[in-house]
């Protein structure tokens, strides 16, 4: 869709400027220079970031925090933001707040480079109004900044307003404290799947409002297996995936911090366990569990 976008829009441009102009001034250049001066004109030529229109859409109904339905079916994550998991502290205010502010509402989606997820959910900043509701839940301190590459439309306002939320201890800043600056939001240790062609991985997101070195963090399971993070630097509101496959760690073209632990592969079964969060301190910064479809996140209290 981007790549029709880009041709469509190059031919407007070719039929705005003179052409005989560039013509005349690659006459005298052979077949090869003329490619280049194509190829630079495509290039240099000034096109939107985000390629996608908006859309009116009518809500049926909210599952969680930041995901919504619409009347034809279609799910929407909310994009640039992260609400508490079901059993987690403020999990359901944050839903509740979500419901509020947009059930059976006519809303407005905003897209940014990346349309659609892995699960084939939209992903979008929803609007009621002139409100964004992606934008509120963070404000009230019921979602927190969670940036995937290569969307960034909203990052530095959701990090200002993570700020401010954080300042003033509202919603989960209440009990989550400077020590926790790492969170786990995600732990597939399923086997691997054919159909979406994923492996077991992990996901963590950067809590604080400075850049991170993550080096010296760890997971590890309760029969002791661990993964000792090596020394790379996350960006505030930046996610890092831990793969079970193999790979050489680091940054994506995308700008995805990737790492690779082999042994992750086997450190968790399909049905139950537990992931074991700590800072180089050796402090135990989040418990990780999962029974099923059910999720369990516990802070620990400085």
């Amino acid at each position: 869709m981007i790549l029709l976008h880009k041709i469509n829009l190059f031919y407007k441009f070719c039929k705005k400027i003179n052409i005989d102009k560039i013509s005349q001034l690659s006459h005298n250049l052979d077949v090869k220079k003329r490619i280049y001066l194509f190829l630079i004109i495509f290039i240099l030529l000034p096109l939107p970031l985000y390629a996608y229109e908006d859309e009116v859409a009518y809500v049926k109904y909210v599952l969680d925090g930041d995901t919504i339905v619409l009347e034809d079916g279609r799910h929407v994550r909310y994009l640039g933001i992260n609400t508490p998991e079901w059993q987690e502290p403020f999990s359901i205010k944050a839903k509740r707040f979500n419901k509020m502010l947009v059930n059976h509402r006519k809303v407005r989606l905003s897209f940014d480079r990346q349309v659609k997820d892995g699960y084939g959910r939209l992903l979008s900043y929803v609007f009621v109004d002139n409100m964004m509701v992606n934008a509120r839940l963070v404000e009230e301190g019921l979602a927190h900044a969670f940036f995937i590459p290569p969307n960034n439309r909203y990052n530095s306002l959701f990090l200002e307003l993570q700020r401010k939320a954080k300042r003033q201890k509202k919603g989960m800043w209440s009990i989550y404290c400077e020590h926790i600056t790492l969170k786990i939001t995600k732990l597939s240790p399923q086997k691997y799947d054919k159909k979406r062609k994923t492996s077991p991985y992990m996901r963590l997101v950067n809590l604080s409002l400075e850049p991170l070195d993550i080096g010296g963090y760890s997971i590890s399971n309760k029969r002791g297996d661990e993964y000792v993070f090596p020394s790379f630097i996350l960006s505030p509101g930046y996610t890092v995936i831990i793969s079970s496959e193999r790979g050489k760690d680091g940054y994506d073209r995308r700008g995805q911090l990737k790492l690779h632990w082999r042994a992750l592969y086997k450190a968790w079964g399909p049905k139950r366990g537990v992931a074991i969060l700590k800072n180089p301190k050796g402090q135990i910064i989040g418990i990780y569990k999962y029974k099923g479809h059910r999720i369990f996140y516990k802070v620990p209290h400085f």
